[in-house]
């Protein structure tokens, strides 16, 4: 249940500043004159920030380590895809030629139009209190 209340609602208020005051101590050791730092500004509902100012940025990080463990950071939706090629790139997932695509495993998903995907996730920018630059596709 506090799970799913911080994916439709995002993080409550003392986790966000709780979790604030932790990483600036934590930074503080490295970086002596960030003791100074305050609480500003709303998480993207525990997801990491987009580094920078350009809402637009899209990023997705994956680390390979040992016995098949990979690590993905996503911070856009649109970027979860291109993590999920990497893995099966590394990994070597790829199934033979001919079998089952992402496309084909997922007709339900495919069903929605670009326009469709980009509307809802503008819908949930502004129920969530984000610029809706953060939904919109930029670049394809």
């Amino acid at each position: 249940m506090y799970l799913q209340h911080k994916i439709e609602r995002g993080w409550p208020m003392s986790a966000q500043q709780e979790r604030t005051v932790r990483a600036i101590q934590h930074m503080s050791r490295f970086v002596p004159s960030f003791d100074n730092a305050e609480f500003a500004g709303k998480p993207l509902f525990g997801a990491q920030q987009i580094p920078g100012d350009d809402v637009t940025l899209r990023a997705a990080d994956v680390s390979f380590e040992a016995n098949q463990y990979a690590r993905l950071e996503v911070v856009k939706g649109s970027s979860a895809l291109r993590a999920a090629r990497q893995l099966v790139a590394v990994w070597q997932l790829k199934p033979d030629a001919g079998e089952l695509s992402i496309e084909t495993e997922h007709p339900c998903s495919m069903a929605f139009t670009a326009q469709q995907v980009e509307q809802q996730a503008i819908r949930l920018c502004h129920a969530r209190g984000y610029p809706a630059a953060l939904a919109k596709v930029y670049g394809l």
